[in-house]
This record gives C-alpha cells, structure tokens and sequence, in this order.
C-alpha cells in the first residue's frame, strides 16, 4: 500500500513539473511592492475559500501583488516552502499558508482577513521586512 501512494505522489509532483500555471512573470514583482505569498494547492478548500480575499486586497491596493506558489507541485516548490517558512521561524504544516510582511497565517479563516488587511495597510504605510523575496525570487 505505501507503494502506491509513493507512486501516486511522484507521478503528481512529475506532472506538476511539466505544468507552468504557477510561473508568473516574476520581473512583474518588485521589493517595492507588498507581496503576499501564497503557498496553495489544487484542490485544498480553504485555498479556494481564501484566494478571492487575496485577489480583493490586490485590485483594492496597487502597491500589493500576489504570488501564489503551488506548494506541492514540484520539489522545487516544496523546498521554496520549506526555506521560506523556517525564514519565518515557522514549521510547514500545510496549506494554505501565506506570509505577509513579517507575519504568516496557517490555514484559513473569516477573522484572517482583517489581519491580512492590517498587516497590508502597515506595509504600505510603513513598509515591512519581507523576508521571503530573496528566497522565491533568486535566479
């Protein structure tokens, strides 16, 4: 039985290295912007439920940018998450997870959107140490 479900997550992340829906343009995000990072997953219900929010802080704010990663996708991406979470001082415990600024939110619910808001209005206002850039977007 664990042989099969070996099999079933190599040929998942196999396809997810053929798939490009997760290469955004990164030349369009700048360490000027407010990125939010979100690591997601196919399928994962609070993703789907949280990405609408995610998608109303960018056209309400132009300084804010979205940069959804596909966390299991690729070993690529799950290292990208790995790096990134213990950047933030944190263990991967699943999806969805997003950093913003200096803080990151594990899983999904209505009272983090007004967390997420703040933490947006903040970097805007003051800025904010945005320790992930230089891991998800090094050459």
């Amino acid at each position: 039985m664990k042989k099969i479900y070996l099999g079933i997550l190599i040929l998942i992340m196999a396809v997810g290295c053929f798939n490009d829906e997760n290469e955004i343009d990164n030349n369009d995000f700048s360490r000027e912007d407010v990125i939010v990072y979100f690591f997601s997953d196919d399928g994962c219900p609070f993703c789907n439920e949280q990405k609408p929010y995610l998608e109303e802080f960018a056209e309400k704010y132009e300084e804010v940018k979205i940069k959804e990663i596909k966390a299991w996708q690729s070993r690529e991406n799950i290292d990208m998450f790995e790096e990134v979470a213990a950047a933030y001082g944190v263990e991967v415990e699943g999806v969805p997870t997003t950093f913003i600024g200096e803080k990151v939110w594990r899983g999904f619910n209505q009272n983090m959107v007004s967390e997420m808001e703040e933490t947006i209005k903040q970097c805007i206002i003051d800025g904010c140490d945005d320790k992930a850039y230089d891991i998800v977007f090094r050459n």
